[in-house]
């Protein structure tokens, strides 16, 4: 996504609630049935290993594996 020059950020005291209309929250309960996070145990073990992807709170043990 490209950043207009004109245009400053946009603080959060400026913007408007959205409107939680019935519409939107049966969509909102679509959507979430699909994001389920990993199923088969391949998946699993490659999303385990992210924080020692993203080297947060790695212990020494794990670097090598």
């Amino acid at each position: 996504m490209a950043a207009c020059p004109n245009i400053g950020p946009v603080s959060n005291l400026r913007r408007r609630p959205l409107a939680l209309t019935q519409r939107r929250l049966e969509a909102n309960r679509r959507n979430a049935a699909h994001s389920t996070g990993p199923r088969t145990a391949a998946g699993k073990a490659r999303v385990a290993r992210n924080p020692i992807k993203h080297g947060f709170f790695v212990a020494p043990e794990k670097w090598t594996s």
